[in-house]
């Protein structure tokens, strides 16, 4: 397919004026220009002549692309207009200065994990604004998140998106967006779901965190039967250093079996954030992940609740301190011990789903609860509850 090229200067669909290229790719061009209409730049994406005509873009132009540019969320690149001009399709939106994530990983490998988690969270809570309007991304990659200089991310094309019936891709399509990011029913042809944007925002996450994909094989054909097949490389020798709290969270995320995965990206992000509340600072995590021995059921850990609850929201007055003391702060041995218990609770749960851990992980999603009462009962159970096994 041939690409689409306005020299600056042009004034396209009347109110459009080109500044320069932003990228050049072999279905579409993105232009830098100036909206007249709007008085601001705006990031300008000109289909190539020869996608235009297909059927399939009607469609797409008539459904996909309205519903996303009904969505209003921080993380989803914003879309102004769309439509056809002189025979090609195009799509005006957000104009985010800056790199896409897929460029800052290249060039300076993974984040801190203060910033990956950050990220992570960013991301999921744009994947869950689309879900919730209904638009299956099918393509989430670092290539196709912008980062803003003030370090806020956006989620944008979405070529292959689709508008799907309850989370489920009814029209399904041939295609999977990119190899290294597709889930394994994607990567075999099957109709995909919402869970399918989980495991490659799950794939994009490890990358955050290690700076390199769980599978990379020298063909994609390889690549595809990695995702099938292979066990996640999250422990173990050969696997790299990850956060002690996340690998349970990623455990589920990139499940093979969609069943086994989040179900929704709401509850993906609420682990999330979990996983940072109990994670030290870097200099710590490394020993965090190679740590041994710690009992999940530690009089350390019961101890430590009402620290925690305050610690997530400084507001809460479970624990009081005097404005010159600040609120406690969790020692090491503390959220090691917390992280060993999130990942027993994961084995637990695995095999069975024992009351005592359901009860347990349920308590702990309650300490990030909006309602003060909840976060304050949650954490006196919690401590009732640990201090009983101990």
């Amino acid at each position: 397919m041939s690409t689409v090229d306005l020299s600056p200067g042009t004034l396209f669909a009347s109110r459009y004026e080109v500044r320069r290229v932003l990228g050049r790719g072999g279905m579409s061009t993105v232009f830098e220009a100036h909206d007249n209409e709007r008085e601001e730049l705006v990031a300008l994406k000109v289909l190539s002549a020869d996608l235009s005509l297909l059927p399939e873009m009607e469609r797409r132009f008539a459904s996909e692309i309205p519903a996303a540019a009904r969505i209003r969320q921080a993380n989803v690149c914003h879309i102004y207009d769309w439509g056809p001009e002189d025979g090609l399709r195009y799509i005006a939106m957000e104009h985010v200065a800056g790199d896409d994530l897929g460029q800052t990983l290249l060039r300076h490998g993974a984040f801190t994990i203060d910033t990956a988690f950050e990220l992570a969270i960013q991301l999921a809570r744009g994947v869950q604004a689309l879900h919730a309007a209904g638009i299956l991304h099918r393509d989430i990659k670092p290539k196709n998140v912008m980062r803003g200089a003030d370090g806020q991310v956006r989620i944008m094309d979405f070529d292959i998106a689709k508008h799907c019936v309850d989370g489920q891709d009814v029209a399904h399509e041939a295609g999977f967006g990119t190899p290294e990011y597709a889930s394994p029913e994607q990567a075999c042809g099957e109709p995909v779901d919402f869970r399918s944007d989980i495991y490659s925002l799950g794939v994009v996450i490890f990358e955050l965190f290690t700076g390199r994909v769980p599978f990379r094989a020298s063909t994609s054909v390889e690549t595809v039967r990695l995702h099938l097949h292979a066990p996640v490389p999250l422990e173990g020798p050969d696997a790299p250093p990850l956060p002690r709290a996340l690998v349970p969270v990623l455990r589920r995320t990139l499940a093979k079996s969609r069943d086994e995965r989040y179900k929704t990206v709401k509850g993906l992000a609420e682990a999330l954030r979990l996983a940072r509340s109990v994670t030290p600072p870097e200099e710590l995590a490394r020993r965090a992940a190679e740590a041994v021995g710690v009992s999940p059921t530690a009089p350390t850990v019961a101890r430590s609740l009402p620290a925690l609850l305050s610690a997530l929201n400084p507001k809460d007055q479970t624990v009081r301190w005097t404005p010159k003391e600040g609120p406690p702060r969790l020692d090491t041995k503390t959220r090691l011990a917390i992280a060993a218990l999130l990942d027993s609770l994961d084995r637990e749960e695995a095999a069975g789903a024992e009351p005592r851990a359901s009860g347990i992980r349920a308590l702990l999603q309650a300490l990030n609860d909006e309602n003060d009462s909840v976060r304050q009962d949650a954490a006196v159970a919690l401590t009732k509850m640990l201090g009983k096994a101990r």
